[in-house]
């Protein structure tokens, strides 16, 4: 039976979940951006750096041989790469086997009103589902937390959804820590990189 994400995603904000205080991509989908994360307790006080590797729309075809449908939005698959640059990720033994500071709904992508937070995979996605194995679009943290505590760097795959016919600009992370300061307050910000020619 097909699993469906419409109902969930247009019944409440979760659907077009419009993102504040980004003044515009910092670099271009490829590039790299170095950044602290906003509340990790697996990585408190060190630097990753995130590459937006792709971005690729997703046909209603496709989705159906997948058993999903997007209703009335339109469908894409982001891909990132995550590397330690500085500190030491900690990989507790019961950690379980989400992808916490990297899960679908971390992830975001700029769409002409502004940028559209990504939805819960298995909540909103796969309808309480799992499919972490999933080989299109792997959800396991496992390997991800496993290859960033060896050093090592890390595939994310996202997907992201945006409101049908709209105009993709940007692809973002949400959980980028701002520092503090004089007149601006410590929390999460979004990095972006610029996207061009997705129809």
């Amino acid at each position: 039976m097909k699993r469906r994400l419409a109902a969930t995603l247009t019944a409440g904000a979760t659907a077009l979940l419009l993102l504040a205080g980004c003044s515009g991509p910092q670099t271009a989908l490829g590039q790299s951006l170095e950044t602290d994360l906003w509340a990790s307790s697996e990585f408190e006080d060190g630097t990753v750096s995130i590459t937006a590797e792709s971005l690729e729309p997703v046909s209603k075809e496709t989705m159906t041989s997948w058993e999903l449908d997007a209703g009335d939005q339109d469908a894409y698959l982001a891909r990132f790469t995550v590397k330690v640059v500085d500190g030491t990720w900690e990989q507790p033994e019961d950690d379980g086997d989400t992808t916490g500071m990297f899960k679908n709904q971390m992830w975001a992508i700029g769409t002409d009103d502004g940028l559209v937070k990504g939805p819960a995979r298995q909540r909103d996605i796969l309808g309480g589902q799992s499919r972490e194995s999933w080989e299109v679009c792997p959800d396991s943290g496992a390997p991800i937390k496993a290859a960033l505590a060896a050093g090592d760097e890390a595939d994310v795959c996202a997907l992201l959804l945006a409101p049908q016919g709209s105009t993709v600009t940007e692809v973002g992370y949400t959980n980028a820590k701002k520092d503090r300061g004089r007149r601006t307050m410590g929390g999460a910000q979004t990095i972006t990189w610029s996207v061009e020619d997705i129809k």
